[in-house]
């Protein structure tokens, strides 16, 4: 990030916002009193302030339950190992963060999937939660691409390398987002590309959805010809699920409650704008769950670049969840 200074700008600017402009100092494996901290990077600001990164990184394992510092409180995230007695390194991270004096310093996560954000962390000293599969488009991206060819050809090459590198390595240990292609509908393995979106959207609507308290239930799970993801609220009730079908080749909310199955809701459902054009909307097509076609699997769909499925699979499944809430007036929420 410090000798590749485009690199690392873009990498700063996904945790720190716009105005962040470059990293004037990186290091690794720092220690703090909040714990050793992967990267810490020193970014200049426009404005030329400096604010601090601290960067935990992660591939598989999990937030990993620590001993807390002063002033670490709050719930846990279902990836994490915490026990009424201790905290997390994010945690941890922060409350270090909210010590310092001076120098801004604003916490982030570098993960494989995103992960369910505590409210613990919000707050300025929060940065933001990034994936593997973004580091890796940035590293394609015309922009660094068109910087490197302004180089000196040494510097340049040796860059090149490094990059090819570590897109090699994500693409091999499966941690990059590929867009889902029109052969999925014939059985292909583009379903496992559906399934990583899916294991995405599980966490992304939660997090979109913090004020009605919705949490991951399930998935993604997958048999010969369908998967799903589901989701509950705050009290632990079977909320709605997310589904794809070869059969139907389309994605679908399903709503468990039985309430929500009612004609009176279906029929204000079918006003939404997004539902007013469908003509199957069944209360009664999956396992006996009100079934609400999203959108088909098309070529409008399939023409879109991974990060835009995704985005679209989210936006449409937070609308609808929240058309669903509204319609039922369910005085849990």
């Amino acid at each position: 990030m410090q000798r590749w200074p485009a690199f690392g700008l873009q990498v700063c600017s996904r945790f720190l916002g716009k105005d962040a402009n470059y990293p004037e100092e990186v290091r690794t494996q720092h220690g703090t009193p909040g714990g050793i901290v992967d990267l810490v990077a020193s970014v200049v600001m426009k404005d030329g302030t400096t604010q601090r990164l601290l960067l935990e990184v992660k591939v598989d394992a999990p937030i990993g339950a620590r001993e807390p510092v002063a002033g670490a409180s709050g719930p846990g995230d279902e990836t994490s190992a915490r026990t009424p007695d201790l905290t997390t390194q994010v945690d941890n991270y922060l409350s270090f963060a909210r010590s310092q004096k001076g120098c801004p310093h604003r916490v982030g996560l570098l993960t494989r999937y995103p992960v369910s954000l505590s409210a613990s962390w919000s707050g300025p000293e929060w940065a933001e939660a990034m994936q593997w599969s973004a580091v890796y488009d940035i590293l394609g991206s015309p922009d660094l691409d068109a910087d490197l060819q302004s180089m000196d050809p040494l510097e340049r090459g040796t860059l090149e390398f490094l990059a090819g590198q570590l897109r090699a390595f994500l693409k091999e240990m499966d941690m990059v987002l590929d867009p889902v292609a029109s052969s999925l509908v014939e059985g292909t393995l583009q379903r496992s590309r559906l399934v990583k979106l899916f294991a995405h959207a599980v966490h992304l609507v939660p997090n979109r959805m913090q004020e009605h308290g919705i949490q991951k239930s399930y998935g993604p799970g997958a048999d010969t010809d369908s998967f799903t993801i589901e989701w509950r609220d705050r009290k632990g009730r079977d909320l709605a699920g997310l589904t794809y079908s070869d059969e139907e080749g389309e994605i679908a909310l399903y709503l468990k409650r039985p309430r929500f199955a009612s004609p009176e809701l279906l029929r204000g459902l079918r006003r939404h704008v997004l539902l007013k054009d469908l003509s199957d909307l069944d209360s009664g097509k999956f396992w006996n769950c009100a079934y609400i076609p999203l959108f088909r699997l098309d070529e409008t769909f399939f023409s879109l670049r991974a990060d835009q499925q995704l985005e679209k699979l989210v936006d449409r499944t937070v609308e609808l969840l929240k058309a669903v809430l509204v319609q039922a007036e369910d005085p849990g929420y």
